[in-house]
């Protein structure tokens, strides 16, 4: 079977809700902010959220149908986190944090590392170098708490470019691959976890 969204969308982000289904927000300066495909649905429903051109942003879930939106930027400017509340269904409107990301990044991934924080990596912007014939931002991550209404940046034990995030079994996660500045490769693998790299 084949499910659809409701508009085009270009960098995106995603994430499953409990209870809710498949929500995708961003990507598109004309489409509404927000849609939701449920389970065994074949279109997305959209929410009444203004259209949000936010490329390359991660999405995390939250209790109560709430998801975080956290990096991505839009144009030159780095995007605001920010709250969607995916069961609302007229005049919606996205909830600011204090948490905002302090670089361009895209590509972003997200992963709840608790019930209060989450790991952010995605590919800084701004940090571009040449890998063969393309270009690859590096990678930074940042430990997001929500409570605390804090963010920290996680140095990179060996810094890279186009590296891949992976969880794990063990609930951590690993950062696969990537070149050096130099444009060598990275044959490492980096585990984060919760307060740390």
């Amino acid at each position: 079977s084949v499910a659809r969204l409701a508009h085009p969308r270009v960098g995106a982000a995603a994430a499953w809700l409990p209870d809710v289904g498949v929500a995708v927000a961003g990507g598109s300066d004309t489409a509404p902010g927000l849609e939701v495909l449920t389970p065994g649905g074949s279109l997305a429903a959209v929410r009444a959220f203004e259209p949000d051109p936010v490329f390359g942003a991660a999405a995390v879930p939250r209790g109560g149908g709430q998801l975080i939106l956290l990096g991505g930027y839009d144009g030159a400017t780095p995007a605001p986190s920010r709250a969607l509340d995916s069961t609302c269904i007229a005049d919606c409107e996205p909830q600011l944090l204090p948490i905002g990301v302090p670089a361009r990044l895209g590509g972003c991934h997200a992963f709840a590392a608790s019930a209060d924080e989450a790991l952010l990596v995605g590919g800084d912007a701004d940090d571009l170098i040449d890998v063969g014939a393309a270009s690859s931002a590096m990678i930074r991550a940042f430990s997001v708490r929500f409570v605390a209404e804090e963010i920290a940046e996680i140095e990179l034990r060996e810094p890279r470019a186009g590296a891949v995030p992976v969880a794990t079994p063990h609930g951590l996660l690993a950062l696969l691959g990537g070149a050096h500045r130099d444009g060598t490769a990275a044959v490492t693998v980096e585990l984060f976890f919760p307060g740390g790299v």
